[in-house]
């Protein structure tokens, strides 16, 4: 590692203030000289993120508490971005920051704070003049600040000093950045469609740089740019944000930058690369902080895991070593929602990978990495915060700096939650005290409503006809937050749905919405969420806040705001959609398919029980129908609930069920199903497998053949030359039972990949099954369980698939030999004829199996002279079904599938 210590200098303006205490390879963060290593947010809601409209101060809390719990110390954030939202203009001249903008980047910082979080707060991007994103007025206002003084001043006067002012001394703020890639905007490097010269950017940073250094005289200030070719004098290049160009293209002494900022991406030379290149090697006398930078980028030289051969979890170290001043990624992404930050390159990666460089640093180089802020910092909330009689809020809260904490009196835990259910509005205060007795004190008030004051919508599921984006999902509408909102896609006729889980009689419904609302729109409700009844019709709405009441309540368990046209070119959007009333003496049933379920094994032919789970409402009597193809099947009046289907031919189906009462009709979700054709299938027994360890055979009198193996801790069952004719998707039943305690983890490898670890759960000392797909291969496969928590018995396992398939010991040429040939008549009513041939004279056991797998008959067990046979099946006594009937001949064995028809 490299340290080059900056010697002291006289200061001749506070715009030079990095020189007194800043080295050359480190940064000020929180009062102290610290290698930055963080990431870019650097949006969570591109160019809103304050300002009028939402702050998602939740996902910025999460991003914060993350880099907190991974040893981060920093991240970079964006502001205006490209205009459209912030600052507030009035035609072409700034005449504020924009409504709430303060405020919510105050929220931010303070969030920020509390996780000890340092953040670069980036002004602008070259995005303002990327005229697609902004129409022709906006564009020429951004090209006015960048062009005209008088209109920078506006800014300047209006926006950036009121901000600074605002919130200097605030802790968390590391740095001021003028720019994020103002080159792109530029004739010299651009982009963009409309630009500008290098020298109106020099211009614009020289002045707020100043303007800022002057109003908070210990300011940083530093500028993103998009390559080192603009930040150095080496070679041919030009350092267009050196001092004296700066002073020199805005004319204003303080406008100068305390450390460069620097992006690097693999579309760039090595030559350019700070990953292969000491930060002295650009001949630069401020530190230098890399800002951005891919965790994964495959398009360049195919390798998404490195940069030019650094691998990804070194690159934080590299540019540590290197002397640089800090290492931010590029960018945080809610990943889990599986976005990506540009096509061909996975940005579900960026975000781990940048959490995992930022624990390496603060456990390699803790004193150059951990900051923590000074001071007393809770965060305390109740929620929700109002009740109705007899309910619940959470209270949670987290302080940090603090030796002791009370909850109104009694010490609690400084990180802790508490239920609590007053009887009456009740007021509760966290104070926190510090070593030095100073304390801190923080007061929240649960609210004990009247139950027609209750919102019942709140934290109930809703869905809708579309989203806009994953930051606008429909449960934000549900959320009890008026910063979040759902939005539709940008068509009329969208609807949003809210489940209130039970019947209510609805008095009031109120619609927060959002700048894009809907011009007309209507009000339905339904006990099921099938059968609708529109109960309000709006055809002139303005927006805002719609209050809508009904004299005669109307009863519904479901709730639609039906969207029929846009007042905007956008979508619909509500930032919450309230719902009010007390509930209905009439309740509906509830009813749900159980079995069976959309990623159940279905097969043509195969007997399927169909199950619905009811609840029944405020009625005893009550009656189940089954509808296939919406057409009724069968009905059942008496629990349970359940009936049986045989599929006729392969393909989908649709399954939903209806449940009638005295004054209800209750229809549930549909259930797609698919149906395979008919396919062979091997049935495996487990005391057939190759067992280590600690396994032992054992007899049951239900078990399949009579017999299971134990599983115990370090065992494992293994079948072997499991053969098969394609690659492809085959169905694995495992015949399972628990002893005890359900339920029990097992692992599950298939050709010695592990497939994962198996949850086998159901009814103890029960013979259950546990289906799932898996992968085989053409030719010879193996399938092994092994022991991961807890002993337990296993059957069989069974292979169904639609290519033929064979199991160890069925080579070609016993097959052209021996031979299990297909009952006839099949179906059968009640007796059928099963014909066989065996190759030499043998012992020869024929079975039959019931669908679970049971051993219901033995058909055969003894000796028989080579050639063809026939036995009888009288199935008198059994009811309908499939059955399986199974030939074990010397090495032989195979299995066949018939169908019993009463």
């Amino acid at each position: 590692m490299r340290k080059l210590l900056l010697s002291f200098v006289i200061v001749l303006s506070s715009s030079m203030n990095f020189l007194l205490a800043q080295s050359i390879d480190r940064v000020s963060i929180g009062g102290e000289q610290k290698f930055a290593s963080g990431g870019n947010i650097a949006w969570v809601n591109f160019a809103r993120d304050i300002g009028p409209g939402e702050t998602r101060l939740d996902l910025f809390e999460e991003i914060f508490r993350e880099v907190n719990e991974n040893g981060g110390n920093m991240m970079r954030i964006w502001l205006h971005t490209n205009g459209t939202n912030t600052p507030q203009f009035n035609g072409m001249d700034v005449s504020g920051p924009g409504e709430g903008a303060i405020e919510d980047l105050r929220d931010i910082l303070d969030l920020a704070y509390f996780y000890d979080v340092s953040l670069m707060l980036c002004l602008w991007s070259f995005d303002m003049l990327q005229a697609g994103q902004m129409n022709d007025q906006q564009l020429e206002r951004n090209r006015g600040l960048l062009t005209d003084n008088d209109r920078l001043q506006t800014y300047i006067d209006n926006s950036l000093i009121p901000m600074v002012d605002s919130l200097h001394g605030h802790p968390a703020i590391s740095s001021w950045e003028i720019f994020n890639e103002p080159e792109g905007m530029s004739t010299q490097f651009g982009w963009t469609p409309s630009r500008v010269d290098m020298s109106d950017i020099q211009n614009f940073v020289n002045r707020t740089a100043g303007a800022i250094k002057r109003t908070a005289p210990d300011a940083f200030v530093t500028n993103g740019s998009w390559n080192i070719r603009a930040s150095s004098d080496i070679g041919s290049w030009t350092n267009y944000y050196r001092d004296d160009r700066l002073i020199a293209a805005g004319g204003d002494e303080d406008g100068v930058l305390d450390f460069y900022g620097i992006h690097y991406y693999k579309h760039f030379p090595q030559s350019q690369s700070p990953f292969h290149n000491d930060a002295s090697h650009w001949e630069l006398d401020k530190p230098i902080v890399v800002g951005e930078f891919y965790m994964s980028d495959p398009r360049r030289d195919g390798d998404a895991d490195s940069m030019y051969g650094v691998h990804w979890s070194d690159l934080f170290e590299e540019l540590y070593d290197r002397g640089y001043a800090g290492a931010l990624g590029w960018q945080w992404f809610d990943w889990w929602a599986e976005r990506t930050d540009m096509e061909g390159v996975d940005g579900t990666l960026s975000w781990p990978r940048m959490l995992e460089n930022m624990n390496t640093m603060r456990d390699l180089y803790p004193d150059d990495i951990l900051i923590s802020f000074d001071g007393i910092r809770m965060i305390f909330n109740a929620f929700p915060e109002g009740i109705e009689e007899g309910g619940s809020s959470t209270l949670s809260w987290e302080v940090r700096g603090a030796e002791s904490v009370t909850l109104n009196g009694d010490p609690v835990q400084p990180i802790d939650s508490l239920v609590a259910s007053p009887e009456v509005t009740t007021e509760y205060t966290l104070i926190a005290t510090d070593e030095h007795g100073e304390t801190e004190a923080k007061t929240v008030t649960i609210t004990v409503l009247d139950p027609e004051a209750v919102n019942r919508a709140f934290q109930k599921p809703a869905s809708a006809s579309s989203i806009e984006n994953n930051q606008h999902l429909a449960d934000y509408a549900t959320d009890g937050d008026y910063s979040t909102r759902w939005s539709s896609l940008y068509q009329d006729n969208e609807w949003l749905m809210v489940d209130l889980q039970v019947s209510y009689d609805i008095h009031n419904i109120k619609l927060y919405w959002e700048a894009a609302h809907a011009a007309s729109y209507t009000i339905d409700v339904s006990f099921d969420g099938f059968n609708w009844q529109t109960i309000f019709e709006e055809n002139n709405s303005d927006g805002g806040l719609d209050s809508l009441f009904f004299e005669q309540p109307a009863p519904a368990r479901f709730v639609r705001m039906n969207g029929v046209e846009r007042a905007t070119e956008w979508g619909f959007s509500l930032y919450e959609l309230e719902v009010y009333g007390l509930e209905s003496e009439h309740q509906p049933p509830q009813i749900a398919i159980s079995s069976p379920l959309e990623e159940d094994y279905l097969e043509a032919g195969l007997v399927t029980q169909l199950t619905a789970d009811l609840q029944p409402g405020t009625s005893d009597e009550i009656s189940v129908a089954f509808y296939i193809n919406d057409e009724l099947f069968d009905t059942v009046t008496e629990p349970p609930f359940t009936t049986e289907w045989t599929p006729s031919e392969d393909g989908i189906a649709s399954l939903h069920a209806v449940a009638t009462d005295e004054q209800f009709n209750i229809r549930s979700e549909s259930v797609e199903l698919t149906i395979s054709p008919e396919s062979e299938f091997i049935l495996l027994e487990a005391e057939n497998s190759t067992l280590a360890g600690d396994t032992e055979i054992m007899s049951h009198s239900e078990a399949s053949s009579g017999e299971f193996v134990r599983l115990e801790a370090d065992g494992s069952l293994t079948w072997s030359d499991i053969e098969v004719n394609e690659n492809g998707n085959y169905r694995l039943e495992i015949g399972f039972r628990l002893p005890f305690e359900s339920p029990k983890s097992q692992v599950l490898f298939v050709n010695d990949s592990e497939i994962g670890e198996i949850e086998f759960a159901g009814q103890e000392n029960a013979w259950l099954t546990e289906d799932m797909n898996i992968n085989l291969e053409s030719g010879l496969n193996t399938i092994r369980i092994e022991s991961s928590w807890g002993y337990m018995d296993f059957d069989y396992i069974e292979i169904r698939g639609q290519n033929l398939l064979t199991s160890a010991g069925n080579n070609e040429e016993l097959a052209a030999e021996y031979h299990l040939g297909q009952n006839y008549p099949n179906p059968f009513n009640p007796s059928t004829v099963i014909p066989f041939s065996i190759a030499n004279p043998s012992h020869v056991q024929l079975d039959v199996f019931d669908i679970v797998g049971r051993r219901v008959a033995t058909l055969l067990n003894e000796p028989l002279s080579s050639g063809s046979h026939e036995v009888r099946f009288d199935a008198g006594s059994f009811s309908s079904g499939v059955y399986f009937f199974r030939i074990q001949a010397g090495s032989f064995t195979k299995v066949n599938r018939m169908v019993l028809l009463k």
